[in-house]
């Protein structure tokens, strides 16, 4: 977990430095955005409703505090609230906290997406370790953006989140060592989103996701849903080759071995690209009409989810799935190109979920997966764990998966004659 943070002295108050509540958004955000500038310990902490008119950019050695009864109230579309600097240069930042947060998203989604393609959050952060996220909490979540934003990170800690609205709650691509522990959420979609791949519009890169704990967190009831309380998403794809059909979201690794993505209109229409990509940075459309976005100069094959343990889990809404190990196949995006070897997702863990409400699957998988693990865990479900049909033929060597199931409480749900553990769909194994 962040080295530093913890031990910053306390600094700048931000009360001296001009940030005041009621005071007009474009100060706050200016002179704000002035101390973050200088680093070390930011304090706000003179109770009120402090407008921001535009997002605050924060670097590494830095941490930023809220009192009690400080609220934070957007006043523009133009990016989100907060990114790392590391997000806008490429660099890397260390050791950075945000405290005692209370966002007031006000109607405005607006986010970093047009600067910073495939970031979508209010918060975000990109190409960051030693991150500690901790007492933050957001009531009015909108549905084009995601609470908190994750990508290319490594050691981070959200202890004590509360989000309600309509987008995801945590949402993180690729990186490892991450701990999200005290979580209440209610959102339309997904709490927490594990999506080593993703659509373009929420994934700046692909990766592997590794080492994951969600501990002591809630689905609150809601009326209406979509998605699940979580999402592991994997994917996989090959080398560039001329003449393929590629259709939007589809990746392919150049012979430059950087990794590009097909970016076109969000349908189920294919391009067949005959110019090898090879530009560096940005979206390029070549002289045959496809356009490419160069995501990773790091070589890439595959992404999904290992070691993911889920413990301490209280399921109060109504989904029909609660975890979803996942593949996409729509207009959206193409997690595995034709062709592509599709390796499993590793070790995913449940332990003490309990079912307050009853469901139709608890664990839906749709990828290769070695093994998945309920344990001590009070289940209200029709099947346990569903192993659905394979989505990809490339799948085939990958069709066994590895059931534990000990020490559970298994409710039978109203209406309902029998229990299944475990169904394995033709052509899956468990």
């Amino acid at each position: 977990m962040p080295r530093n943070a913890i031990g910053l002295r306390r600094g700048k108050n931000a009360a001296d430095y001009g940030v005041l509540p009621g005071g007009a958004p474009d100060d706050n955000r200016h002179n704000l955005q002035a101390l973050l500038d200088r680093g070390g310990d930011v304090v706000v902490d003179e109770p009120g409703v402090y407008g921001l008119d535009g997002m605050l950019v924060i670097h590494g050695g830095t941490a930023l505090r809220f009192g009690r009864g400080v609220v934070l109230k957007r006043e523009s579309n133009e990016g989100g609230v907060l990114i790392n600097r590391g997000a806008l240069t490429g660099e890397t930042d260390r050791d950075i906290l945000i405290e005692g947060l209370r966002l007031c998203c006000n109607g405005f989604s607006g986010t970093v997406g047009d600067v910073v393609p495939g970031m979508h959050g209010q918060l975000n952060f990109y190409r960051v370790k030693d991150l500690i996220v901790r007492d933050v909490v957001c009531d009015d979540l909108p549905s084009a953006s995601y609470f908190l934003h994750l990508s290319n990170w490594e050691n981070v800690l959200v202890d004590t989140i509360s989000v309600t609205g309509l987008k995801d709650g945590v949402h993180a691509n690729r990186g490892e060592h991450l701990r999200v522990v005290n979580g209440r959420f209610r959102t339309y979609d997904d709490p927490i989103a594990l999506n080593a791949h993703d659509y373009p519009t929420g994934c700046p890169e692909l990766g592997w996701i590794r080492d994951v704990v969600i501990e002591h967190c809630v689905d609150l009831d809601a009326d209406n849903t979509t998605g699940f309380f979580a999402r592991v998403l994997g994917g996989a794809w090959s080398d560039w080759k001329k003449g393929n059909a590629y259709r939007h979201s589809d990746a392919a690794v150049a012979s430059n071995g950087y990794v590009y993505r097909c970016i076109a209109q969000r349908d189920l229409r294919e391009y067949v690209s005959e110019e090898e990509p090879c530009h560096d940075a940005g979206d390029r459309t070549y002289a045959d009409g496809v356009t490419w976005r160069c995501i990773q100069h790091d070589t890439a094959y595959s992404c999904g989810c290992e070691n993911v343990v889920f413990r301490d889990i209280m399921l109060e809404k109504k989904r029909p799935v609660a975890l979803s190990i996942h593949y996409d196949n729509d207009k959206y995006s193409r997690s595995c190109y034709p062709g592509a070897v599709a390796v499993p997702q590793k070790n995913i863990l449940l332990d003490r979920v309990a079912c307050s409400v009853p469901l139709k699957i608890l664990v839906h998988v749709k990828t290769p997966v070695d093994s998945v693990r309920v344990v001590n865990s009070s289940v209200n479900a029709n099947v346990i764990v569903n192993l659905s049909d394979p989505l990809y033929e490339e799948a085939a060597g990958n069709r066994l998966t590895r059931v534990g199931l000990a020490n559970n409480a298994v409710a039978l749900p109203e209406g309902v004659g029998s229990v299944t553990a475990v169904r394995a769909c033709p052509g899956r194994r468990a």
